[in-house]
């Protein structure tokens, strides 16, 4: 595919190159880890918080190198890399359902953690007062699409337990 400057002249062809990687000597699996809990955290303006902790899976290869997949109502929520807690947001009012699955570098995933069942709150009505929003409701109602998260190590907000201030 030839090359564009920004005056518009056009470079020569350039050359294909193939190139062929070899598959992942890798073929196994990650060991499901153990939902421990999951249950609403949410106050004030952002009742849908879910938060959720669970055991660290064990693989073949490095610790380090397994992310976790939340998921809530069966739908991937939340990719958390190397770490064992998340706090995830959902629009669906009532019951959720959640469940962690771990995947390691080469794309092995292991079965599903046991589900816990976390009931929420409704979701935001407006901004909250921190200026975050916490998700827009889509028109015709559903699940709204997440906008705000966190994971691992990142300092919780002045409302989470444990907060400084």
């Amino acid at each position: 595919m030839p090359a564009v400057d920004e005056s518009g002249n056009v470079s020569g062809p350039g050359t294909t190159v193939t190139v062929t990687t070899a598959p992942s000597a890798d073929v196994t699996a990650p060991t499901s880890p153990v939902l421990l809990r999951a249950a609403s955290g949410g106050t004030g303006s952002c009742p849908e918080e879910i938060w959720a902790g669970w055991t660290t899976a064990t693989d073949d290869g490095p610790a380090a190198e397994i992310d976790y997949e939340f998921r809530i109502n069966g739908v991937v929520n939340e990719l958390a890399a190397s770490s064992t807690e998340t706090i995830a947001y959902t629009e669906v009012a009532g019951a959720n359902t959640v469940t962690v699955v771990a995947v390691d570098r080469a794309g092995n995933a292991s079965a599903p953690s046991n589900a816990v069942t976390a009931d929420v709150g409704g979701g935001c009505q407006s901004t909250p007062a921190d200026g975050v929003h916490c998700g827009p409701r889509p028109s015709g109602g559903g699940p709204a699409p997440v906008v705000r998260r966190r994971t691992g190590n990142q300092a919780p907000s002045s409302r989470e337990p444990g907060a400084a201030g």
